[in-house]
């Protein structure tokens, strides 16, 4: 008898873990065998050439100069490949425990790992490898962190081209947004304490505004962490401090300002 196959993303929780007395409670061993399924982002490795001397004099190629370049890329793709390797390794090992506990109640189990965005690898592996369920816990999210994000257990509900199986548990507490706590804060009278960092560029300072909009229409203290490279010597930061202050000149109390 062919067994159907339940995909059970994981993501490293005790949380997460919580869907397999779900499973084992609903599905017996002799009928499905059960994917654990581990997405993460993948892992971040420079990818390093030679140096632009060994590849350009006076804007001019050098003789060789391809053949450096590409054994430069070929050494890093391949310094890649070994650290998503490893990667994948290591994520495995992490689901191993609980498959080896799972076997020993008669299971069939399989392990995969990969990289990528949670919802959208969950969909493909679902939707490509003949799943016939997936099974999943979901925090439940709502308000306005599931209008903007989403979360991954809607997107795969979506998604998926087969049945999927959501847990909430009882206890589970629903995942707020800073937006939602900044508001349960003040709906309890809770003093706003807010701090802003700049480095004089345009986005920095205007998140120095919306921060001096907070505080005037909230109350509360404001501190501004005024950062300057050593590079940019001390004239720039003294401008940029400048600049910033005056952002904020017209606040009352005034905010704390840190160099």
């Amino acid at each position: 008898m062919i067994k159907r196959k339940v995909l059970i993303p994981l993501d490293g929780s005790d949380f997460s873990r919580q869907i397999m007395r779900v499973v084992l409670d609903f599905f017996d061993p002799r009928d499905v065998a059960l994917v654990l399924l581990r997405v993460a982002p993948p892992p971040s490795v420079p990818l390093e050439v030679s140096s632009p001397r060994d590849m350009l004099v006076g804007n001019y190629p050098l003789s060789g100069s391809y053949e450096a370049y590409s054994g430069a890329v070929d050494r890093g793709y391949a310094e890649v490949e070994h650290e998503m390797q490893a990667a994948r390794e290591a994520l495995v090992a992490e689901m191993r425990p609980e498959a080896d506990r799972l076997r020993e109640m008669g299971y069939t189990v399989k392990l995969e790992a990969h990289f990528g965005d949670p919802a959208q690898r969950i969909v493909q592996y679902a939707n490509e490898e003949a799943v016939s369920l997936v099974a999943m816990a979901t925090h439940g999210r709502s308000g306005l962190s599931r209008l903007v994000m989403g979360s991954v257990a809607e997107r795969v509900l979506r998604g998926a081209s087969v049945p999927v199986l959501l847990l909430r548990p009882e206890n589970a507490a629903v995942v707020k947004t800073a937006g939602e706590k900044l508001a349960s804060a003040l709906g309890k009278g809770t003093n706003l304490s807010i701090a802003v960092a700049t480095d004089g560029s345009t986005f920095s300072q205007r998140a120095v505004s919306l921060a001096g909009e907070l505080q005037a229409a909230f109350g509360g203290k404001l501190e501004v962490l005024v950062t300057s490279s050593g590079r940019e010597g001390t004239n720039q930061a003294q401008r940029v401090m400048k600049e910033t202050m005056a952002l904020v000149a017209n606040l009352d109390p005034q905010p704390e300002s840190v160099p």
